[in-house]
């Protein structure tokens, strides 16, 4: 498998246990949210935000992309440090495909069967997801936990989900919460210059250290033509002493250009 297999879908990717760490199915309640105020609906969902030092995810991952008619699976896992680092592993029936290292500043990726890196910013994921992403909102995102802008107004309905919705910057975002729980199952994100939409959807929602949060991550990106892929979490444990931040770039390696196209 070349390396232009996996660099794609490993930047639509970085956007997203055991028994002892999956401990049971939340009981997520109806919708409760009729007659609150906007402040209240986001006080509620600000009392769900994961609380950890460490993560450390496994699971598996399909990549769909219908205008070159292909499909791509493949396993990972993802260490995270929370506000500070993440590190990600990408294998394909068991070889190594890639590994990334994220931090505040940086991009770098190991692509091991072709012995090359490259080392790109933050922007190698804003131009991928179709909107801006920092270190801490591609954490947010892999965890299920995106957060509302504090000025977002509450938007009236009927559904059992309850709309938020917000401007930031050159975007339209909406956040949908369950009326339940108040955790987040759906995030719309429209750039408003070019009319495209980005959409991450959330579900199969599990206990983890006592923590409510999605093993499923639905994403449909459009750049120049729509993309998709799902991640399902089968692992996930906090504050781990197997958590792994071990990156380096071999010498022998040739380190190319980061490749934004």
């Amino acid at each position: 498998m070349r390396s232009a297999l996996f660099w794609l879908p490993l930047a639509a990717l970085l956007m997203i246990s055991l028994s002892s760490c999956k401990d049971k199915r939340p009981n997520r309640g109806r919708a409760r949210y009729k007659g609150m105020d906007q402040s209240e609906v986001l006080r509620r969902n600000a009392a769900t935000e994961l609380q950890f030092r460490t993560a450390l995810i496994k699971g598996k991952a399909e990549f769909d992309n219908p205008a070159e008619n292909q499909t791509i699976g493949f396993t990972y896992r993802i260490n995270i440090a929370k506000d500070s680092l993440i590190v990600a592993n990408i294998t394909k029936l068991g070889f190594p495909g890639a590994m990334m290292r994220i931090d505040r500043d940086s991009v770098k990726i190991r692509l091991p069967l072709d012995k090359t890196a490259m080392r790109c910013d933050l922007s190698f994921f804003s131009e991928k997801l179709g909107f801006e992403a920092d270190l801490e909102s591609l954490q947010d995102i892999l965890l299920g936990d995106p957060k509302p802008l504090e000025d977002s107004k509450l938007i009236p309905g009927d559904s059992a989900q309850v709309e938020l919705r917000g401007i930031l910057a050159d975007y339209e975002v909406s956040w949908f919460l369950n009326g339940g729980d108040f955790k987040l199952e759906k995030m719309a994100v429209k750039d408003r210059n070019l009319a495209r939409t980005s959409v991450l959807e959330y579900s199969d929602f599990q206990v983890v250290s006592e923590q409510t949060m999605p093993f499923r991550m639905n994403m449909e990106v459009t750049q120049s033509q729509p993309v998709r892929i799902e991640l399902k979490h089968s692992n996930v444990n906090f504050d781990h002493d197997k958590t792994n931040f071990r990156f380096r770039i071999p010498a022998s390696y040739e380190v190319q250009p980061c490749r934004l196209k």
